[in-house]
């Protein structure tokens, strides 16, 4: 018996790569057998032993046998899908920033991480231009992008840098996902927070954002402040509270620890209370107010803070009824 050995292992094995390089160069399906359907219902195809490599869609469908290897991507582009598919036989990909979001979506589906991480690395990269930051956020936010949490912590941060110098035009532009993402990050600070508060209710002052308001304010997050800090945190949100036009929610409801806070435009609402924190206007000036919808703003915390000096806190009566969310 003869035991024949390659030379050169190394070269054996490309030379498998670069013959099946050569076969999708030509586009020849011959010898594919993954299927995988697009939008308008065209067609590309993949070797199985080519996939099983970079995606885990790919590896637990050929590890179960799930035959005929056929994988509906209908949602995506011809264009989209074949790119990524060269990307594993070449290593290579050019993206735009403008379809960046499409490449995400379907790495994602597919399960390819080694491309999603090279994907949300560039997208770092695009975000420190200027004109690329609002596109960058809107999809490092977009759910079915699924770009980490650590990168969109990251984007966000970058953002609140340079909101102050976005025209209106360019702050309509923001999709609920990123200022729900602004709003929510534990990457900005307490300062650069309340300055994001500001940023929303310019976002805002869109009419067809206003239904999005229970939403925005419900992703409001920020660290728990010292106790000289909380009563001017209070102050402002009162402040932009009376900023908001009659149609919004007429109070602001905060959580710590289970234990509430109000700052309501109707001081008479909550009067037993201490806790509250109302406009100046008159009770006749009230009466003339439209019912408005209550909206909390969920504060999480991480860490017990000290809530003595605020008198009567447990006393308060419960919001739940009084929430509601459109």
């Amino acid at each position: 018996m003869f035991h024949l050995k390659e030379h050169n292992f190394q070269q054996h094995c490309n030379s498998i790569g670069q013959y099946l390089r050569e076969l999708r160069v030509k586009r020849d399906s011959s010898t594919a057998d993954v299927e995988i359907i697009c939008a308008q219902m065209q067609i590309d195809f993949l070797h199985s032993n080519i996939g099983v490599i970079y995606s885990n869609y790919i590896r637990t469908m050929v590890k179960c046998n799930q035959t005929p290897f056929r994988i509906l991507l209908l949602n995506f582009q011809y264009k989209v899908i074949s790119a990524i598919i060269d990307w594993m036989y070449t290593g290579e990909i050019q993206v735009t920033v403008k379809e960046y979001g499409e490449y995400l979506k379907v790495v994602n589906n597919l399960g390819i991480h080694k491309l999603q991480q090279n994907l949300e690395n560039t997208l770092q990269v695009f975000a420190e231009e200027s004109d690329c930051i609002i596109c960058c956020i809107n999809i490092a936010t977009d759910p079915e992008c699924s770009v980490s949490s650590m990168v969109q912590g990251i984007i966000c941060q970058k953002f609140a840098t340079i909101m102050n110098t976005l025209s209106d035009n360019d702050i309509q532009k923001l999709t609920l996902n990123a200022i729900k993402a602004l709003l929510a990050s534990p990457y900005i600070k307490s300062k650069g927070k309340i300055d994001v508060v500001n940023f929303t209710l310019q976002w805002l002052k869109n009419s067809a954002h206003l239904p999005f308001l229970g939403a925005v304010l419900r992703s409001f997050y920020i660290k728990t402040p010292r106790s000289n800090q909380l009563i001017p945190l209070i102050q402002h949100l009162r402040r932009l509270n009376q900023k908001l036009p009659k149609s919004c929610p007429s109070s602001i409801h905060i959580d710590f620890y289970n234990k509430s806070m109000v700052d309501s435009s109707d001081i008479r609402k909550y009067a037993k209370s201490s806790n509250v924190i109302g406009s100046n206007s008159s009770a006749n000036e009230s009466e003339k107010e439209p019912a408005c919808e209550d909206t909390e703003i969920r504060k999480m915390v991480g860490s017990p803070m000290d809530t003595s000096y605020i008198t009567e806190i447990n006393k308060l009566p419960s919001f739940e009824e009084l929430i509601k969310v459109n």
